[in-house]
């Protein structure tokens, strides 16, 4: 069975520490425990090849900041997932780790990407995606998408190197 890798990079981590934990299709699959201070990490997961739900929880005493996501499982792209996101808002940047600066390895667009959002309020929101190159930015695609029970899902329109996307409730 082919297997996939999912990154989680951290960049620091409150004082009293931080406990990670990664499930897949709602397993638990690994804990990471982090001491305080601990700065500038990463953990690799493998998962199983094709279409999973993955989520990571601070199950710890304090905070851990997250860096970034990266995955392996797209076309044999690495795609890096930065963003923000509270109750009614969320901001995401996803982006080729081939085509980085003075990285240009892949020349094939990134296709049929999806993800899910959770933990959002209920509701319509507005999707907009943005061509974020120098000359060609701007909002390349808007649409509603619909949050039930806390959870947006969304697919994305297939890109080359990176992409932003911004929702907010309607």
């Amino acid at each position: 069975m082919r297997r996939e890798e999912f990154r989680i990079h951290w960049e620091e981590v409150a004082e009293n520490g931080a406990i990670i934990e990664v499930f897949v299709d709602d397993e638990k699959i690994k804990t990471i425990e982090l001491e305080e201070d601990q700065r500038c990490g990463w953990d690799t997961i493998s998962v199983p090849a094709g279409q999973h739900r993955i989520q990571v929880k601070n199950s710890g005493a304090d905070w851990v900041e997250i860096k970034f996501y990266e995955f392996t499982a797209c076309q044999h792209h690495a795609v890096k997932v930065q963003g923000l996101a509270g109750l009614t808002r969320a901001y995401l940047w996803f982006s080729d780790v081939g085509n980085q600066v003075h990285r240009e390895t892949t020349t094939d667009p990134i296709n049929f990407l999806s993800a899910t959002l959770h933990d959002l309020q209920d509701g319509a929101y507005l999707m907009e995606v943005y061509n974020t190159k120098p000359g060609a930015g701007g909002v390349i695609q808007e649409n509603a998408v619909e949050c039930v029970n806390g959870k947006l899902a969304f697919e994305l329109p297939s890109f080359m190197h990176d992409i932003a996307v911004k929702f907010k409730i309607l």
